[in-house]
């Protein structure tokens, strides 16, 4: 190759590499302009006092709604083999806050009969409708409350009661959030 064919292909190269350059800052604008992004979030940044208290104040005030997409799935897929749920499961599904206040209320001293009132009352609650598709998976949760709360002193139909009591007072409470 010549010399001056070496310069003509080092000038294409170089040209080509440019080109493809700001063809990627045109593909991926928020790259080029990041710097600029973070002057401007520095400044946006910078809230009142005042703003971030009235802002707390409203979330105390107004309960939040949690929102999904499918409680169905949510519910159904945390349930354990021995038809319980637990309260990871129910952290996940209500988020740990609403599940902190929640489970400060609960009626009974065992967890697990609690969290799967809270499980069974959402399906109630949000899922009527496909009641067919997640029977089932009621049923054994029932089953396993009420194998739970069995009792030398109580007759199946006192604890069959204490189950639905228990439902009934996660539905009230859950009415709320969800």
């Amino acid at each position: 190759m010549k010399s001056s064919d070496m310069d003509e292909y080092e000038h294409k190269s170089k040209s080509k590499s440019k080109a493809n350059i700001s063809d990627s800052d045109e593909e991926y604008p928020f790259e080029a302009k990041e710097k600029e992004d973070c002057d401007e979030d520095d400044q946006s940044s910078e809230l009142s006092e005042a703003s971030i208290e009235e802002v707390e104040e409203q979330m105390k005030s107004k309960p939040q709604k949690v929102q999904h997409k499918d409680w169905k799935t949510l519910v159904i897929t945390s349930q354990q083999f021995d038809g319980c749920w637990d309260d990871k499961a129910l952290t996940q599904i209500l988020g740990p806050s609403l599940y902190a206040q929640v489970v400060a209320q609960k009626p009974c001293s065992e967890i697990k009969v609690w969290t799967s009132a809270l499980a069974l009352a959402i399906l109630e609650l949000k899922c009527m409708s496909e009641k067919t598709s997640w029977e089932v998976v009621a049923n054994k949760g029932r089953a396993f409350m009420s194998k739970m709360l069995v009792t030398e002193k109580k007759d199946k139909d006192e604890i069959l009661q204490m189950v639905l009591k228990f439902i009934t007072q996660a539905k009230e409470i859950l009415v709320k959030f969800i």
